[in-house]
């Protein structure tokens, strides 16, 4: 009992001598505020920075190999093209159709200039060959050993469709081995018989071009492999190449277009990624260790202890900091927002300090630049309102008056037995009648096609014998919806642009059909060459007065109806000229959906 006495009073006197004295008293109860916090945050922090940057790395990595996956379309979309353009050339044509040797030699030589020419622009194809039903061969390389009879067999029963092929067999040259080819063929059909084949078309291009892609992304600790019915058939580690997936990921699953997953090889931790290629049907798949992400949190993990002690350190300059660091930004937030209730948005907060503050900070900013950018739009957007009325006020000058003038001369005309005169009079009149009987925005196809024939009828006879016009149109676009007074503009442009200029005879075709969920019409003459890069500067630019009624005023009507990814798109004519595209959404009228 002694003893159990003598351990209390010791205990006693050791609680006194530690919490004997308030002050003592209060440092040990900050302390444990600040630590006890300190740590639970720690480790929340840690523990969402590694949940954070795995998922990062998750996305990084499917972003990798999804973007991977897009490049290898867009090659297999490059061969496509390729192949359809060597599809319906006249001169791969004449070569498998010849007959006579002396034609076949004739066609053989002509085709391989223009084949030569074709694939020296074109980066990723390495050879093309073309096989004639007799068994003759034109290469582009002395490598390649043609197409085998079975395949033929294979191409004939696709009707046309393509075969891509990673069977490729090719000649020994130098350090080219046949596994480093991969094929693109189909069968060529007669374009007058579609049912006739007339020869057989491969496209090769290196395994190489894929592997260079791979190595592109492919960082310290990752690999790269692409899959075709689950064998490794390209990787940045060409020991992997030939394999099955499954030996070096056991547990990979590719059943899914993106696909991401963790899973132990070896004993280590590693995360997958997989993205499918549409065509020919592959897989990309990505592997990287979690290892280097236990590297980036060790320094998370450190930094936060550090970062606790100081704090347990610096507790009692706690107040400086707030009222150095809290409380004056929160001061130059409050002056910035009556500034901003002052219409003056161009004010900015510096974006430093405190996480919370900086982002804060940020997020003002953001507002006032969105602000700005919406008043500017609006304000602009009024200037130009006003604009298109004072020149709608000026267009309209007593039309009434106007009118019966021209129906008294056209009966003058008629009066005269002067039938041309009175012809052109009454399509004047009806342009007048056009331009300001209907202040819509828009029209039908119907009613512009007969606005443009009107002031083609008028065009005709300023420039008999020198210009000719075409003019054709879809019956299925007439009750189609569009901006009133598109085709005038190009028109007259491509007369005073393109034609006039040249001093010669031309044409200028119009033409107006679907393309989709679009509705298409076209401008084209074989005057002079425009610069289309110019044009589309000029398209950028908002341009005042008469000049405004002209291309700029065009594709600016356009996209405030419709929205900015509609306008006009200019092409350089082949082999001169230029063909103005005015694309606009098909909407039937009365319907504002678009089919």
């Amino acid at each position: 009992m002694r003893q159990e006495s003598q351990s209390e009073e010791m205990m006693k006197m050791l609680w006194k001598r530690m919490f004997g004295s308030l002050q003592k008293t209060i440092f040990a109860v900050i302390l444990v505020l600040i630590i006890v916090p300190t740590a639970i945050l720690g480790v929340i922090s840690y523990r969402q920075y590694r949940k954070i940057i795995t998922e990062n790395v998750r996305v990084l990595n499917q972003s990798n190999t999804s973007q991977i996956a897009s490049n290898i379309e867009g090659i297999m979309k490059n061969l496509q093209n390729s192949s359809l353009s060597f599809y319906q050339n006249e001169m791969v044509r004449e070569y498998l159709l010849a007959r006579d040797p002396d034609e076949v030699e004739q066609a053989w030589y002509s085709l391989n200039q223009y084949v030569l020419n074709q694939i020296a622009y074109e980066e990723y194809i390495y050879a093309v060959d073309f096989v004639r039903l007799d068994g003759r061969r034109y290469s582009s390389s002395s490598v390649t050993e043609g197409i085998s009879g079975p395949v033929k067999e294979l191409l004939m029963e696709k009707s046309g469709g393509p075969l891509f092929r990673t069977d490729i067999h090719v000649a020994d040259y130098g350090d080219l081995r046949s596994d480093e080819l991969y094929g693109y063929a189909r069968c060529i059909h007669d374009i007058n018989d579609i049912g006739i084949p007339i020869g057989f078309q491969q496209i090769y291009f290196k395994k190489q071009n894929l592997k260079r892609l791979l190595n592109d992304y492919r960082a310290d600790g990752e690999a790269y492999y692409i899959v075709e019915d689950g064998r490794i058939i390209i990787s940045t580690d060409p020991d992997q190449e030939g394999k099955a997936v499954s030996e070096i990921l056991p547990n990979l699953k590719l059943d899914e277009e993106y696909s991401s997953q963790q899973m132990k090889v070896d004993g280590t931790p590693v995360m997958t990624a997989c993205a499918r290629v549409k065509y020919p049907g592959w897989y990309v798949v990505k592997q990287i260790s979690l290892s280097q992400i236990s590297g980036e949190t060790a320094v998370v993990r450190q930094l936060l202890i550090t970062s606790g002690i100081l704090a347990v350190v610096l507790c009692a300059l706690a107040g400086f900091f707030l009222s150095r660091f809290v409380i004056r930004p929160l001061k130059r937030l409050e002056s910035s927002m009556k500034h901003i209730e002052e219409d003056h948005f161009k004010r900015k907060l510096p974006e430093t300090g405190y996480e919370e503050l900086s982002l804060l900070a940020k997020a003002f900013n953001r507002m006032s630049a969105r602000l700005d950018e919406l008043v500017n739009q609006v304000y602009l957007a009024k200037i130009r309102e006003k604009d298109a009325q004072i020149r709608a006020m000026q267009a309209y000058i007593n039309p009434h008056f106007l009118y019966n003038t021209l129906d008294t001369i056209c009966w003058m005309s008629r009066m005269e037995q002067a039938g041309e005169t009175c012809r052109l009079i009454e399509a004047l009149s009806k342009l007048f009648r056009a331009s300001v009987k209907d202040t819509g925005k828009t029209t039908t196809v119907a009613g512009e096609l007969e606005h443009i024939r009107n002031y083609i009828m008028i065009q005709e006879c300023r420039h008999t014998d020198s210009i000719e016009f075409a003019v054709e149109a879809d019956e299925g676009v007439m009750g189609c919806e569009t901006v009133r007074f598109v085709l005038q503009p190009l028109v007259e442009n491509a007369i005073v642009h393109g034609l006039e200029p040249t001093g010669e005879p031309g044409t200028i075709w119009i033409r107006i059909y679907r393309e989709e969920n679009d509705l298409i019409m076209t401008v084209e003459n074989d005057g002079m060459d425009a610069d289309t890069e110019e044009l589309k500067a000029l398209m950028d630019q908002y341009r005042e007065g008469l000049k405004g009624m002209g291309l700029s005023n065009v594709n600016d009507r356009i996209r405030l109806c419709y929205g900015e990814e509609y306008g006009l798109r200019f092409e350089k004519r082949i082999p001169k000229g230029l063909i103005v595209r005015v694309v606009q959404p098909f909407i039937l009228e009365g319907d504002r959906t678009a089919v």
